[in-house]
């Protein structure tokens, strides 16, 4: 064996000892490294407050029309991970009243009741009648809508990546 091939294999076998002692050092940090870059472990998906600002249920869904009041929640629809490369789908679901004149354009037909979230249930009307109108979803876009009329509240989820 030349010299030069000897120099070339102690080179060799010390770079992979290098990255062998990085990898066991990362490994034992484990948490703490992540932790240093602003991950956490989360076990659950990031669930928001619950908001009273009728404005962000405009700018959802600018379609709507005139809404007098508003209650909503974001929630990410999974847990992040660490890093976190690319979007991550939230869901605004809330309720929002509509105006009087908002209520009569589409044609309403009954429907089943909407899965509420826990937080939002307080915010329901009472005893609703719930609806909902092909057409009224059609001009929203893609989501979850039902009304009802007695109260003019509108149940909306709508799903978003960002």
């Amino acid at each position: 064996m030349t010299t030069k091939a000897r120099i070339a294999l102690i080179i060799s076998g010390l770079v992979v000892f290098a990255v062998l002692a990085v990898c066991v050092v990362v490994s034992s940090l484990g948490s703490t490294m992540s932790a240093a870059f602003g991950c956490t472990a989360a076990t659950a998906p990031v669930v928001g407050e619950v908001v009273q600002q009728p404005q962000r249920v405009r700018e959802l869904l600018p379609a709507l029309g005139t809404v007098s009041g508003a209650h909503w929640q974001d929630r990410e629809l999974r847990v992040r991970l660490c890093p976190d490369a690319g979007p991550m789908t939230h869901e605004t679901t809330g309720f929002a009243v509509l105006a009087a004149a908002d209520r009569t354009r589409y044609t309403w037909q009954p429907a089943t009741a909407p899965d509420v979230p826990e937080d939002l249930r307080r915010f329901a009307p009472t005893a609703p009648q719930w609806t909902d109108a092909a057409g009224f979803d059609a001009a929203m876009g893609p989501g979850t809508f039902r009304y009802d009329r007695a109260s003019g509240t509108l149940f909306f989820a709508v799903r978003f990546d960002r």
